[in-house]
C-alpha cells in the first residue's frame, strides 16, 4: 500500500509500507537465503564457526565462510564432492 503526502498516515503505517516495499523488491533468492541465515545454526561457518557465512556447499546443505569456501572446499575437494557457489554472486536454479 502506497502512502501520499495529501494522506494522513501514523509513523508506524508508513513504516509498515516501506518495509513491504523492500520486502516485495527481493529476489527469490534472496527472500531463501534471508530466511535461512536468521537460524542460529547457519549464522556462522559449519567449518571454522566464523560469523556471516558468505558461501554454501550445495552437496552438503552448509554454510561457510570464504577462507573455507575457497582455501578449503575449493582446492582440496571436487565438486562432485563440495560444490561451491557464493550467496550474493552466484545463481541458483530452483525446481
Amino acid at each position: 500500500m502506497m502512502y501520499h503526502a495529501t494522506e494522513p498516515c501514523e509513523p508506524s503505517q508508513a513504516t509498515d509500507a516501506l518495509e513491504s516495499d523492500q520486502k516485495s523488491t527481493l529476489t527469490l533468492q534472496e527472500k531463501v537465503f534471508s530466511k535461512l541465515l536468521q537460524e542460529e545454526t547457519n549464522m556462522y561457518c559449519f567449518d571454522c564457526g566464523w560469523p556471516d557465512p558468505t558461501h554454501v556447499s550445495i552437496n552438503h546443505g552448509i554454510f561457510l565462510c570464504i577462507n573455507c569456501a575457497t582455501g578449503l572446499h575449493v582446492e582440496h575437494y571436487p565438486i562432485e564432492v563440495s560444490y561451491i557457489k557464493s550467496i550474493a554472486d552466484d545463481s541458483f536454479n530452483y525446481l
